[in-house]
Formats: structure tokens, sequence, C-alpha cells
């Protein structure tokens, strides 16, 4: 438990920082790609389990 908790407090100071570095344009474009890598991944893993692989 103290192990997440210390997680979310540098992911948060990390994101922050990082937020604070790039253009909004660049956090669009970045974003885009993250979130389709991100259901690129969950159809990859619902297929597998309905094939049952």
């Amino acid at each position: 438990m103290a192990g997440a908790v210390v997680a979310a407090v540098l992911g948060a100071a990390l994101g922050r920082r990082f937020l604070d570095a790039i253009s909004e344009d660049h956090f669009r474009r970045w974003r885009r790609w993250i979130f389709t890598a991100l259901g690129a991944g969950f159809l990859v893993q619902g297929l597998r389990l309905l094939v049952g692989a």
C-alpha cells in the first residue's frame, strides 16, 4: 500500500513537470498516440480472451 502511495505522489509530481515542459499541441499529439496504443492493447487482450489463448 505504501508503494502505491509513493508511486502516485511521484507520478503526480513528474506529470506536472512533464506537462509544464511541453506545448499544448505536443500534448494533444502524444495523447492521441497513447490512447491509440492503449486501445489496441485492450483489443488484443479481448481477442485473446475470445479465442481462448
